[in-house]
C-alpha cells in the first residue's frame, strides 16, 4: 500500500470494473488511511497489494479510494454523516474490511509503538510480528523474486 506522507499517488492504472457497489457505514476516519504514521505502518502489512489515494466518490464528494489489482476497490467519504462514513465496496475483495480488522487489531492491542512489532526474513519467508516472533500475531509479506 503506497502510503507516502510527501508524494500524493496518482491512481495507477490498473482495472477499475464497472461492479455492483456495496454500501456499508464507518467510523474509522478515512484520512487515518495515509496520516497516522503507525496505522499506515500495519496497513502496508495487511494490505501489501493494495494502493490508496484521494478521489472523489460517485456522489462527487472528497474520498479515500483503496485500488487493488484486481479491480477490487472501495471509496469512503471524508466527510461524515450522522451514520459514520459512507464505504462503497467493489469486487470481490473487501477492502475496508481489512482496514476495519486492522483498526480493531490496533486499538485492541492499545494502539502500539513501532518497537512491539519485528520483521524475519529468510531466503523463503518474511513476514512482520507483534510483540515475540513466534506469537500468535504475525503476517507474511509478499516475496519479490528477481532473477
Amino acid at each position: 500500500m503506497t502510503l507516502r506522507h510527501d508524494v500524493e499517488p496518482a491512481q495507477p492504472q490498473w482495472p477499475v470494473l464497472e461492479l455492483p457497489a456495496t454500501q456499508s457505514w464507518t467510523t474509522i476516519d478515512p484520512l487515518t488511511v495515509n496520516t497516522h504514521g503507525l496505522f499506515g505502518f500495519i496497513l502496508q502489512w495487511q494490505l501489501p497489494e493494495v494502493t490508496q489515494g484521494r478521489t472523489t466518490d460517485d456522489d462527487s464528494q472528497p474520498a479515500v479510494f483503496l485500488l487493488a489489482r484486481d479491480g477490487s476497490r472501495t471509496e469512503v467519504a471524508t466527510t461524515a454523516t450522522a451514520r459514520g462514513y459512507p464505504v462503497r465496496q467493489y469486487g470481490p475483495q473487501r477492502l475496508w474490511d481489512r482496514v476495519a480488522e486492522a483498526a480493531t487489531f490496533w486499538n485492541e492491542q492499545g494502539r502500539p509503538s513501532y518497537g512491539r512489532f519485528g520483521i524475519t526474513a529468510t531466503t523463503h519467508d518474511q513476514h512482520v510480528w507483534y510483540d515475540q516472533p513466534e506469537g500468535p500475531h504475525h503476517w507474511a509479506l509478499p516475496l519479490n523474486h528477481t532473477r
